[in-house]
Formats: C-alpha cells, structure tokens, sequence
C-alpha cells in the first residue's frame, strides 16, 4: 500500500485518540468512546475535503518539511474554530465566558497539528520514490 495513501487512513484517527484518551482520564470510558466515534468522522471527511488539497497544493509548492504540514495542519484547524466556536460564540447571548472555551479550542488546534505531523511521518512527502531526499 502506498504511504500517501496509509497516511491518508491513519492520521485521521488521531483527533478521536486524543479525545478518547481525555475522556478516560476524566474517568468517562464511554462517553470517550462516542466521542471519539464522532470526531473521527468529521476527521475522516476533513481529511478528503482539506488534507487531500492541502497535501497537493504543498507539493506542487515543493513545501515538504515536518514544520509546514504541521503549521498547515494547525492554520486548517483554526478556521473550523473560528466558524463554529468563535463567531457563533459571540453571537449568542451566553453569560459564559469565551475563556472558558479555551481547553477545547486547544485540543482542536494540537489535534490539527497532530494530524499533520502523524500523515508527514507515515507519507514521508520529502523523500522521493527511492527513499532519497529531493
């Protein structure tokens, strides 16, 4: 099977991992377990509609370093942020602190991160097809 393509399958998996493993430190093995499910999903589609694209456009760049997939997988967290915590956020009429969304929006942006890196280490895109560096 072709790396890209392992890559591709694998590091989805990453923001559901984390977020199982903070449920069950919280001591909620089944609610990480849904939460998991459910956030792999979106994962799994962000990486056909964002990765993919991302992965072509950095290529065809020859942006093939560890630190710009992982800033690329960063900034592409951070705009699901802003549309759906951010903005939506403001606009209602909560007495809850925008702080206090602080721990989620980390969690987003080390997960986006994660992926990025998890996919760069697994599709290794600096390398060629004989395994040399371009």
């Amino acid at each position: 099977m072709n790396s890209m393509l392992r890559g591709f399958l694998i590091a989805p998996a990453i923001p559901g991992l984390i977020v199982f493993f903070i449920a069950i430190s919280q001591g909620g093995f089944w609610e990480g377990v849904w939460a998991a499910q459910g956030i792999s999903i979106v994962s799994y589609i962000a990486a056909i509609f964002v990765g993919v694209p991302l992965h072509l456009f950095l290529i065809r760049c020859k942006k093939r370093s560890l630190l710009i997939y992982t800033i690329s997988g960063i900034m592409s967290a951070i705009i699901p942020i802003l549309l759906v915590i951010i903005v939506p956020f403001h606009n209602s009429k909560t007495s809850q602190p925008l702080s206090s969304l602080y721990p989620l929006i980390g969690v987003m942006v080390l997960a986006g991160g994660a992926v990025a890196a998890v996919f760069w280490l697994i599709a290794r895109p600096d390398l060629g097809q004989e395994g040399t560096a371009r």
